[in-house]
Parts: C-alpha cells; structure tokens; sequence
C-alpha cells in the first residue's frame, strides 16, 4: 500500500455499494448506483473506482438486456461518468496503466473496453456468450475470460484484442487467479467444492483440490465454491468453500493445507488486505462482511454489509493534501 493512503473496501450491494475502512472495519460512506450492482473494481492509483450495474428488462431468465458501468471518484465517493453496457454486465478488470476498463457481458459477442477518463467505448473484442470471470496477467498483456456457457477459459492479448490461447476447464468456470509468474492458474468450476490447478504453459490439470462436503447441499446455479486471492507476497492461498460455509488457507506452491475458517452463509467473495495480514469474505445471505486473520486462522469480526453483499474490491484511496503550515 502507498504511504499517505488508506485501504477501503467498495462494496456491491443491492442498489448500492458501500465502502468500509479496511483497518478500521467502520463504514464510510453508501453510494446510491440506482440499478443493481454486479461487480466493482479499484485503479491501481486508488483515486478512481468502476461498478457496473444489471438494469431490470423484466426477463423471466433473471438475465438483464442491458446495463451500465460508472466510474467513481474516491475522494469524494461521488459518479462522474456513467455509460450504458449491453447485456448482462460480469466481472470488471481494469488494464495496468489505468487507461481501460474490460467489461464482458453475458449475452453479448462483445468484451466492451472503456476509456477511463471519458467512460466512451473504445473497443470491442469478439466473444462468445457466457463470459463472466476476468483477470489481467501480471505484466499486463493478457486478459483471462473464464465463460459459464462453453467451459473454456479464453486469453486474449490486449493489444490486439484477439484470442491468443483457450484451455478448456469443460464446465462452467467461475473465479480463478494467475499467479505472479504467469506460469499456474487457479480456478473454481461449477458443481466443484474445491479448485483446479492448471499449467499455463503445458495445459495440463496439475491438482484437483476437493473440499468435504456438507450433509445438506444449498447452491444457486450449481456455485458450490465462488471466491479466490493470492496474498500480495504470493505465498498464500485463500479460497471460499460457498456451500459449507467456510474460507480454506493454502501455501503456495506447495499446496499445503493451512487451516479452515468458518464464515457466514452464502460466502461468495475474497480480497486480501496489502498488509497480507487480512482477508474479507462477503457473505451475501447473512449480509454481512468476514474479516480474517489469515496467520491466526481465525474471524476477527463480521462487519454489516448491507442487502446481498457480493463482489467487492480493496482499493488504496490516497490522502487528501495536506494544507501548508505558516509561521
């Protein structure tokens, strides 16, 4: 985290986001969108964070025609553009140099790539259906789509905005992260209580990791596990376990089992603060926000997160200036 900045969780929930001093765990301030919130992301500077939001179409599916994406100030927590998306908006990545904003939907043929600064639509890449998960490789230059309809987790090289490589997961793939060599991904799928570990460069599956699972089982669309980070010094895992309720602490690259920390019900997102000390969970049926200590292994609190809190970043907001002393 940048000296002169404080961490600050954004929060979707219901028609709103909320945000939450991530050292504090008191809130700050609520955000009215108007639409329902799907998913939000920070810049790498801190000063500006993207949501994006389903507009009710009134379809039986529960999949929206259209959406929209805004972009928000963090010093004053107020909208300064907002631009309409088509389809079903999904999972927001931000490029490395803050200048782009990849936004999929999950019934268009498009990745929509915004201008940060104008909020305008500036590219759109060819797509399939389905796509919903995204992650920027560490240098940049690819853009990681996992898809719910073809199994396929497809990279496209963001210069181009072409596919460059697919690997197929053969069902639907929910979260995943890279790590920092570009060289494993980690991925949830559908109906999977656990992870897939995958090489990047030769293909293969490397590991199935299997969660136990609960006596009763309780999961909308088959979302036995929804949630992934990697501690910023690379040597942690932390996944959500959706249906049994829990967190799962993982080293890396080992694997090993760290310890299995209860949460609440619904668990569907993870961040890691920068410290690397501690980790929230949204719990989008108890309403609520999960903060663990990931060396304790253990829930220090729940914070109240609001109606349905699901998708969430951690963005570090810098300071405002300080005014200048006089003598």
């Amino acid at each position: 985290m940048p000296s002169e900045a404080r961490e600050m969780l954004y929060v979707q929930t219901g028609d709103d986001l909320r945000v939450i001093d991530a050292h504090t765990f008191a809130p700050v301030a609520t955000i009215s969108v108007g639409d329902h919130t799907d998913d939000v992301v920070g810049s790498r500077d801190g000063r500006m964070a993207y949501a994006n939001a389903a507009i009710s179409s009134g379809n039986p599916l529960g999949i929206s025609d259209v959406g929209r994406v805004v972009a928000i100030d963090t010093a004053t927590n107020k909208i300064v553009w907002s631009r309409a998306l088509d389809g079903h908006p999904q999972h927001l990545t931000v490029s490395r140099d803050g200048a782009r904003l990849y936004a999929p939907a999950l019934n268009s043929n498009y990745v929509s790539v915004f201008d940060t600064a104008t909020g305008q639509i500036v590219e759109r890449w060819f797509a399939t259906p389905g796509h919903h998960g995204t992650e920027l490789s560490p240098d940049g230059k690819h853009l990681y789509v996992g898809n719910v309809y073809t199994g396929l987790i497809y990279v496209y090289d963001t210069d181009s905005g072409k596919i460059a490589r697919t690997y197929d997961a053969g069902t639907a793939v929910r979260p995943f992260k890279i790590d920092a060599a570009e060289k494993r991904i980690y991925y949830q799928l559908s109906s999977l209580h656990g992870f897939e570990v995958r090489d990047l460069d030769s293909g293969r599956v490397t590991n199935v990791i299997d969660f136990p699972l609960p006596a009763k089982i309780e999961a909308s669309n088959k979302t036995f596990s929804h949630g992934m980070a990697i501690s910023p010094d690379g040597r942690s895992l932390v996944a959500v376990g959706t249906i049994s309720k829990f967190v799962r602490v993982y080293s890396l690259p080992d694997l090993k089992l760290l310890g299995t920390v209860p949460v609440g019900d619904d668990a569907n997102w993870v961040r890691i603060r920068a410290d690397g000390k501690v980790a929230f969970v949204s719990n989008r049926g108890s309403g609520t926000i999960s903060a663990i200590d990931i060396a304790g292994l253990k829930e220090i609190t729940r914070i109240p997160g609001g109606s349905h809190p699901g998708r969430f970043d951690i963005v570090d907001v810098p300071e405002p200036p300080r005014p200048a002393t006089t003598r």
